[in-house]
């Protein structure tokens, strides 16, 4: 796995990938061999592309928030403000955020995002 470059602790590994990506962001459209350019609204760094982007900053999270993910997803209030900042900065859809936080259905998500 690429992150054990980084360090052989996850949670560890996670953080410094997360400051290798920021670091190193002026570069990704050589690193991901992406030649289209990106919409104006989405090029700030906070953009979440993708899901593996999304898995990372969750992973950023509960390694900021010495949370495990069982943890946050027992704890529905911390997960729901999760799901809704995902939602608002990311391009991944209802269904894709519901398999991230344990399988929730896309209409539950909807109800999550708009309360």
């Amino acid at each position: 796995m690429i992150l054990n470059y980084f360090s052989g602790n996850k949670p560890k590994s996670v953080a410094e990938y997360v400051k290798f990506v920021d670091k190193y962001q002026e570069f990704e459209d050589y690193i991901l061999d992406i030649e289209e350019q990106q919409e104006s609204s989405y090029e700030h760094n906070d953009y979440i592309n993708g899901i593996m982007m999304a898995k990372v900053r969750i992973e950023q999270i509960l390694v900021e928030e010495r949370l495990t993910l069982e943890e946050l997803l027992e704890n529905r209030s911390r997960r729901n403000e999760i799901i809704r900042i995902l939602r608002r900065d990311s391009s991944l859809n209802l269904k894709e955020l519901g398999e991230l936080f344990g399988g929730i259905s896309a209409s539950q998500i909807s109800r999550i995002v708009v309360s």
